[in-house]
């Protein structure tokens, strides 16, 4: 159980040096994703949408063939219901002869189990999620239109084991997980330019995929058969059921990676090429086995494989939606995501109707005809949260107007502050005739695009996503060009295609490892540019001082920076400081950072809690323990009820500095230098103690050095492990016996759960960061945009804090954010609000908007300790409890109001049986106040106050995770 600390920042310690040079931070490596353990994180699914079901059967909707450009701007009706669709004009939807046959086989198809099921779109969602941050690839590919003729296994077998030898090729070069999409299972209805087709005078129903009607060309054939979509139903079952069976039961083994070869393309240029790569594999499976990760480990022997389609089919796509009694969410059944294509894409249309109520993952096709304008609207109808991975966006238009339109959709995009994952499909732009009829694509023509889209991204400073491709594992003879050279006149041999040409598995072999080498040089040497978002990558408005150094921030105006008078030991001593070793390393502040990039979507808590300052004279192993120990307690108590990961952020090791509104003191006519925290001078209301001492640095990086190692010892020794959750009780807190109910309640899903392990690689990054704790965060007093301390900070890759209270200017906010990170990292910003119950539910909400107009990621976190301390009759600092409690409440009020995420709390507590904020379960009054007032700065809340906050705000996290 990890725990990291953070601590506020007053006075940088490091001399001068050379200014940072910032380079990309290597991907973790995965060679393949398996089902059962995942490289991506598990995270929840927020309810989107407040879904109603349908009152009637579903029934054919307003049909055309050729669509009116959209002229509407208007978005659709709040209300969705299963058959809503049907009120909007529909394009492409074919019109059934047989109305009878149609209502029979819709309510046939109701009554069918599900293809695939909620959870697993989810799953697709959070990957590709990960995708629109470039942290993962989307490799999306398979038959143009599958049909009934080419059903069989071993075409089946083939096109996965094309996808599974593109897949090893990109992550063996990427070095990145790839999520496996199939455009299979599903993929039969096609849209089509008119309503007919005619041959030597005949005119006839355009063949418009398999599902619908059938692609000789006779009159029988041509006609709409409903009863095709239980035939589809059933192929798609069993495809999938065969392609389950592929990635889970062993045929997907990476130790099988030498035997993916097919047998057309093993003594082949590709094939020979692949064959070197997969004995690489081998070498470090082999390597990886020594470790410890054996052949029998679940990541070894499963793949994650999803299906796809385009949703063209509403009547058929409808039958076969279900809500999902986990989230009462509707999900589209027929396949983990679909796609809403360039001619069904209309704003105010049936197909975005549907779509914008069903909760799978969603692509947006997109030509160069889109405008950007348009495109943002559609994005908005279709994801009004802006969750990541919700939507991908699928671009084909030929490299040449790539180069030119594409940039537009990012900056339009990242603009609207819009998170979606960009995606090629390099195909459908350079379709072409043949001189002898047939259509083909020219692999030349496929890689210039993509080589494009790259480009584009690189120049735009953000993330190609993935690829997406009509492809098969067929040794077909349908596109011209490849190491192969398959020549107009080849065409003939091998062309089985009964709609577009598709690659064979050669050709999509060499595009792969095409890819692969972009994805390399991209990992080994290309940033995103200065000031550009990492979701889309359209540079952001920075401080036009861009050069930094460790020292930069001495031209800056500097607060609360204590007066030194021996300026010689000052020299001596940040010497000695700049000698030491590390409190903390770059890597574990790396992590933090991920992880708070989780709480910023909503997918994680943050707890952070500890002394107001810690001090030399308090300094044991018990308070560090205690202290620790709440932690854990409080960690539990929020887990179980916000069923989401609680990230642990102590203010331990290294608080000791404190701001003061004044540099003087005064008691009976005494005035002396205001006391700055054990790091700068002392507590005692004494001449010699209040003066300013270097030395007391020392003493801090020690005590801070002493107090991590201790942390670590628990956190990773078995102190901390979940089994010892009924021993973590102190014997003072009052709300010992409900964590004891809960503990018991915990040790019952022990019992229950399986272990998994989870493996992270890291290396150098050539980043500065400030090691004396993971976090850092300026304060109210210090955050001024051209000050110092603000200078210091955005020159290190440390995750910072910002403390805001109600005199925050949104727009300064905005600023500040963008100085301090202008790539837009998820994870490196946490604002922390400090206001007051009623100031919050006024104020906080104009800082939500703003940051959100501007597109900023940031993890907003409360502290609800410091707007409200008070002074008690006895003269003493205090807290009351309960308003404690109601800026906690208000904060969740208000991220309920805006849509946004509570992201954590900040806290400053102990571990010690101490009565310093009034009230709370233990019922501390102001007379109780001096019997155990221990400490020399601000209140703090005891053991049993923070265990009761805890249960407060695990309950708040549960009515969200339930959407109560």
């Amino acid at each position: 159980m990890a725990l990291t600390t953070a601590n506020s920042l007053h006075r940088p310690t490091a001399p001068t040096v050379a200014a940072a040079a910032a380079a990309a931070a290597a991907k973790s490596s995965y060679l393949i994703k398996p089902t059962l353990v995942s490289a991506f994180p598990t995270i929840a699914t927020p309810q989107t949408f407040t879904r109603i079901k349908p009152k009637t059967k579903p029934i054919s909707a307003v049909k055309s063939s050729n669509p009116p450009p959209t002229t509407t701007t208007t978005p659709p009706p709040k209300r969705w219901s299963l058959d809503s669709w049907k009120s909007k004009p529909a394009f492409q939807l074919p019109e059934y002869p047989d109305k009878d046959g149609l209502e029979s086989v819709l309510q046939t198809l109701e009554s069918f189990p599900p293809i695939v099921f909620a959870g697993e779109a989810r799953s697709l969602e959070e990957r590709l999620g990960q995708a629109a941050l470039g942290n993962a690839f989307l490799l999306q590919g398979g038959d143009c239109a599958e049909s009934f003729k080419e059903f069989n296994a071993v075409n089946i077998r083939d096109t996965f084991r094309v996808l599974l030898q593109m897949s090893v090729v990109l992550t063996f070069g990427g070095q990145m997980p790839v999520i496996k999409v199939g455009r299979m299972a599903g993929q039969f209805a096609k849209p089509r330019s008119d309503q007919f087709e005619e041959k030597d005078g005949v005119k006839l129903p355009s063949y418009r995929g398999d599902n619908v009607n059938g692609d000789v060309f006779d009159e029988k054939s041509r006609v709409r058969d409903p009863h095709r979509m239980i035939r589809a139903y059933t192929q798609s079952v069993a495809t999938l059921n065969l392609l389950r069976a592929f990635a889970t039961g062993g045929y997907a083994a990476m130790q099988r990676v030498t035997q993916w070869n097919l047998d057309f393309t093993e003594h082949s240029e590709q094939g020979d090429k692949y064959n070197e790569l997969a004995h690489r594999v081998d070498e470090a499976l082999g390597f990886m086995g020594a470790c410890g990760l054996t052949a029998d480990h679940p990541v070894m022997t499963t793949t994650e494989f999803w299906t796809s389609h385009e949703c063209l089919l509403l009547p058929y796509e409808q039958a076969l939606t279900r809500e999902d009694s986990t989230t009462g969410l509707y999900y589209d059944c027929s396949a983990h995501m679909l796609w809403v294509g360039e001619r069904t894409r209309q704003l105010d249309g049936a197909h975005v109707e549907f779509l914008r109520g069903v909760a799978n993952p969603l692509g947006i096709k997109v030509s160069d005809k889109m405008d950007p304008k348009e495109l943002v609207k559609l994005i908005e109808i279709l994801n009004p949260q802006n969750k990541p991975g919700r939507i991908t966006v699928i671009t084909r238009m030929g490299a040449e107007n790539m180069r030119v339109k594409l940039s537009h959709l990012i900056r339009a995009v990242r603009g609207a502050g819009q998170i979606v994952t960009w995606v090629s499909d390099p195909m459908h732009g350079n379709t072409i005739k043949a001189p002898c009829g047939l259509k083909t694509r020219s692999f030349d023509a496929i890689r210039a695009e993509l080589r494009a889209f790259f480009d584009v991204h690189d120049q735009e400073g953000s993330y190609p996503g993935g690829v997406h491709l009509e492809m098969t594992g067929q040794n077909v003879t349908e596109c011209v060009g490849g190491s192969r050279t398959i020549t107009y006149n080849d065409l003939s041999s091998r062309y089985h295609t009964h709609c577009d040409p598709r690659l064979n598995a050669s050709q999509s072999l060499e595009l792969a490892f095409n890819i692969a080498d972009r994805l390399r040089k991209r990992r080994l040497g290309s940033q995103p540019a200065v000031g550009s978002d990492v979701t889309s990558g359209v540079p952001y408005p920075v401080s036009p001082i861009l050069a930094w150094s460790l020292d930069s921030w001495k031209s800056k105006p500097a607060w609360q920076l204590p007066e030194y008078p021996d300026k010689d030991g000052l020299e001596t001593v940040l010497r000695t400081i700049e000698s030491f070793p590390p409190i903390v390393f770059a890597g574990e502040a790396r992590s933090l950072e991920e992880r708070l990039g989780q709480a910023a979507l909503g997918n994680a808590f943050l707890l952070q809690g500890g002394d107001c300052a810690e001090s030399f004279k308090e300094f044991n192993a018990d308070k560090v323990r205690d202290t620790f120990r709440v932690l854990l307690q409080m960690s539990v108590v929020l887990m179980f009820g916000g069923q989401m990961p609680v990230i642990k952020v102590g203010r331990m090791g290294g608080q000791f500095a404190k701001p003061r509104s004044s540099p003087f003191e005064e008691k009976d006519g005494v005035k002396l230098t205001n006391y700055r925290g054990d790091a700068v001078n002392g507590y005692a209301f004494d001449e010699k103690l209040r003066i300013p001492d270097p030395h007391r640095m020392i003493r801090a990086y020690t005590q801070s050095v002493a107090t991590l190692n201790l942390l670590r010892a628990f956190a990773t020794g078995g102190y901390a492990a979940i089994q010892r959750v009924t021993q973590w009780n102190l014997d003072f807190t009052e709300q010992g016996d409900k964590y004891n109910e809960l503990a018991n309640r915990v040790n019952e899903a022990l019992g229950f759960m399986a272990a998994c392990a989870l493996t992270r690689e890291d290396s150098t990054t050539g980043l500065y960061y400030d090691c004396s704790a993971h976090m850092l965060w300026v304060g109210e007093r210090t955050r001024q945009l051209d000050g110092a301390h603000v200078e210091f900070l955005r020159g290190v890759a440390n995750p910072i804090g910002i403390k805001v209270s109600e005199k925050m200017d949104p727009n300064e906010l905005v600023k500040l954010i963008d100085i301090l990170n202008p790539q837009n990292k998820p994870g490196r910003i946490t604002v922390i609000t400090r206001m007051g119950a009623e100031n919050l539910r006024l104020k906080f909400p104009y800082l939500i908007g703003a940051v959100r107009g501007a597109g900023q990621i940031v993890t907003w976190v409360t502290d609800p300790m410091h707007g409200n301390a008070i002074k008690a009759p006895c003269g003493l600092r205090t807290r009351p409890f309960d308003t404690i409690r109601d800026e906690v409440i208000a904060f969740f009020d208000v991220h309920d109001q805006e849509g946004s995420y509570p992201g954590g709390v900040y806290l400053e507590m102990t571990g010690q049986n101490v009565t310093e904020c009034v009230g709370g379960y233990c019922e501390i009054t102001y007379d109780d106040l001096n019997s155990r007032y221990h400490t020399h700065c601000d209140p703090r809340l005891n053991a049993s106050q923070s265990l009761e906050l805890a249960f407060i705000i695990a309950e708040r996290l549960r009515k969200r995770r339930l959407g109560l």
